[in-house]
């Protein structure tokens, strides 16, 4: 759960940094700050919600690549996941 909020927090900073960039760059000479302010905080506070989702596939696949299964893990997963294997394995199978 705090890789995918860091996940989230570290994608929302660096899109706030992109519009401060842009818009600093796209005003420049006369910066037009409250346009930045307005779009800057609707990612601070919209962003978050609509990556919730996302931040935990996301994380969950680091992981994966960072640790993958071992060999009793996959089975117990593949057993999880297919009531046939279980079956053909001499497992009980859950009604």
């Amino acid at each position: 759960m705090l890789g995918a909020m860091t996940m989230n927090v570290i994608i929302t900073f660096f899109l706030m940094i992109v519009v401060i960039l842009v818009g600093s760059i796209a005003s420049y000479p006369h910066i037009a700050v409250v346009p930045m302010v307005i779009v800057g905080m609707s990612i601070a506070i919209g962003w978050p919600f609509l990556f919730y989702p996302a931040s935990y596939t996301l994380w969950a696949a680091v992981d994966l690549l960072m640790r993958p299964l071992d060999d009793a893990e996959l089975a117990d997963a593949v057993a999880h996941a297919d009531p046939a294997w279980k079956a053909s394995h001499g497992l009980a199978v859950d009604a």
